[in-house]
């Protein structure tokens, strides 16, 4: 009932009105002429998405967020965007998550629901905001989603879940691979770019105390670099990979690797070029 509720505010609340002007029948568009109107509505459609979310109706919440930011001015659609990211990349880890586990451990039918009854959304986000500046938006966000969610395992490692090693569980070489050749060249250009910046460093006032730093606390540009090593670990490997296979014969490129359909590039390896930041 609340999503209905909700549903029916934002509804009401951006609809659009004809407007008749000099004989001519136009669409007055409230969201991208009234600021105050804006404002507004972005805590209901965050609100609405996160219970949606909540009901498994990732898909529903990422597709209404990315309708909504149609409505915004181009300059502000950056806030729906960057909401639909984040759901989209929590959706497509667990999926990715549940994929790594059947290819590890013996299947059971909660997990092949998980993997496979439901679609991946970053692509999807990418599609809708393929402008450069949203680009580096959807693509900061996802990062930021990975390097946290794996900042996040040490817990979980103590306990030796082998589900939350980052090295030995293959989740992230999956995750690595799906978004170099399953999303876009762009995207992939851009999420690389950012991966090997250097790791973050405090925002004035984020500093830890004392207190922290005794209970084993790490600084967050600590877990930022620590997180960033698993996934360039990962690439390393499957650079290395790709080499041996070359090097075996198991590989053979093509005469003219820019040809490849970038749907097929997968078949050759995870590096076409030189691993080096992207132009």
């Amino acid at each position: 009932k609340a999503i209905e509720g909700l549903q029916s505010l934002i509804a009401s609340t951006i609809r659009k009105q004809v407007v008749v002007t000099g004989g001519k029948y136009t669409e007055d568009n409230i969201l991208s002429r009234d600021a105050d109107t804006r404002e507004m509505i972005i805590p209901l459609v965050m609100w609405r998405a996160a219970l949606l979310v909540n009901k498994k109706e990732d898909e529903v919440a990422v597709s209404m967020l990315l309708n909504v930011a149609k409505a915004f001015p181009k300059d502000q659609r950056y806030i729906m965007y960057s909401a639909a990211a984040g759901w989209a990349a929590l959706n497509d880890m667990e999926i990715i998550f549940y994929r790594s586990m059947l290819s590890t451990y013996e299947s059971f039918p909660f997990a092949e629901v998980m993997a496979h009854q439901r679609p991946l959304l970053i692509k999807r986000v990418v599609e809708e905001s393929h402008s450069p500046e949203h680009m580096s938006t959807v693509a900061t966000v996802v990062l930021g989603k990975e390097l946290a969610s794996t900042a996040s395992k040490g817990p979980a490692q103590q306990q030796q879940d082998e589900t939350e090693n980052p090295i030995t569980f293959p989740s992230i070489p999956m995750t690595l691979t799906y978004f170099r050749f399953n999303i876009s060249e762009e995207f992939w250009r851009e999420f690389l770019s950012l991966l090997l910046l250097p790791a973050g460093t405090f925002a004035p006032g984020e500093e830890l105390t004392a207190e922290q730093i005794a209970s084993g606390i790490a600084p967050p540009h600590v877990t930022d670099a620590a997180s960033r090593s698993f996934y360039l670990h990962h690439l390393l490997n499957l650079a290395i990979m790709r080499e041996d296979d070359l090097w075996s014969g198991k590989i053979k490129l093509p005469d003219n690797l820019d040809a490849v359909p970038f749907s097929e590039r997968y078949k050759y390896g995870l590096y076409l070029d030189p691993i080096r930041i992207p132009k």
